[in-house]
């Protein structure tokens, strides 16, 4: 698994390096310089890079615009039509990169957190929003002059995570943003990396819980019939 990462990110780095650095690099804006610290801004450009890289290999586009737009139209696409939610890369994959992030700047986005399913040996490691992180200050402070952004912050503020509404906006609505600047690029950025691999129900576990569902129904109808004739 080791070697298939090193293969991975060696992909990734040669499709940054044949995109034009003046075009698709981005500098953090003031109000992010204010909030994160130099450390935390290395950290969260490196995650930035990183999915700059993905969606431009998965597009074939190397311009910032062309590759966010086409690659969430793809997943607006799938999305509306039924299908799921399919994640940037394999949940693997992610953790590894992710656990080369500097501490501060991974808890200034993020909190990771494990799920327990009755069917798995092992929990299944997940991340979404830090509602304590420093990613959510700047959500506030952006949104004092961006309406879009104050929405995604009460939402998140409601919700702990990104709500429904905010989900259904971004992906009808994402061509409306310049994904050149910082605020909108990192929150591209985090909305996809936040999206997790489908959990997979097993057959004979479905099953289990069809048997015991018409299980209650009988016992449930056993019940009312019996209190029928009381």
């Amino acid at each position: 698994m080791k070697k298939h990462f090193i293969l991975f990110i060696s992909t990734i780095l040669i499709v940054l390096q044949s995109c034009n650095p003046a075009v698709n690099d981005v500098t953090p804006d003031e109000t992010a310089k204010k909030i994160f610290t130099r450390a935390e801004l290395e950290g969260i450009g490196q995650m930035i890079h990183f999915v700059d890289g993905i969606v431009s290999a998965k597009t074939g586009h190397t311009g910032i615009n062309e590759s966010y737009r086409a690659y969430l139209d793809k997943l607006s696409t799938d999305v509306f039509s039924g299908g799921n939610f399919t994640p940037l890369l394999n949940d693997t994959l992610k953790f590894q990169f992710l656990g080369t992030i500097d501490d501060e700047a991974f808890s200034a986005i993020w909190r990771e957190d494990t799920a327990y399913l009755v069917w798995k040996s092992q929990g299944i490691k997940y991340i979404d929003l830090n509602f304590a992180g420093k990613y959510m200050k700047y959500l506030q402070e952006i949104g004092e002059s961006d309406e879009r952004y104050a929405k995604i912050y009460e939402g998140a503020s409601k919700s702990g995570d990104f709500s429904p509404v905010i989900v259904v906006w971004f992906l009808k609505n994402h061509h409306e943003l310049d994904f050149t600047v910082y605020k909108h690029r990192l929150w591209a950025t985090i909305f996809l990396l936040r999206i997790a691999e489908p959990i997979e129900i097993p057959d004979n576990f479905k099953e289990n819980l069809k048997r015991e569902e018409r299980a209650r129904v009988k016992l449930d109808t056993v019940f009312f019939n019996n209190k029928s004739l009381d």
